[in-house]
């Protein structure tokens, strides 16, 4: 199930931020990157819990994915339209899950569990492991 990038929403929130940047979209990601960094954050605080070994990883990722698309817009200007905006997107999330089928409790337990059971986490990782690169 973590192995598809459409189950995850940071990965929406990443390709908003690329088309925000390449000037195809006006509304600024920032809303929607900072509660990922926050989730992100709370997920690190698990993994060092458990010890888990993908950790390093995970950390650069999430730098690369978010941390360095937030450090970008930190300082452009966040309107009401960025937040209507980051709650459509979300909305459209929710609807393309429901669509596959998908429940979003299961996403977040699987995550957990391979956290636990020291597995990597996401697809990045996923297909990372998979290639032999981790």
């Amino acid at each position: 199930m973590l192995e598809r990038f459409d189950y995850l929403f940071s990965y929406w929130i990443v390709l908003w931020y690329v088309l925000y940047e390449l000037n195809l979209v006006s509304y600024n990601p920032k809303g929607a990157l900072i509660p990922a960094l926050l989730v992100n954050g709370m997920l690190l605080c698990i993994m060092l819990y458990y010890s888990y070994s993908y950790t390093i990883i995970f950390v650069t990722f999430v730098m690369l994915i978010k941390g360095i698309p937030l450090w970008s817009v930190w300082n452009d200007p966040y309107r009401l339209k960025d937040v209507y905006a980051t709650i459509v997107l979300f909305v459209l999330y929710l609807l393309w899950i429901w669509i596959n089928d998908v429940n979003l409790y299961n996403v977040l337990n699987k995550q957990l569990h391979h956290i636990y059971t020291n597995k990597p986490i996401g697809p990045g990782m996923y297909y990372l492991k998979k290639s032999k690169f981790l």
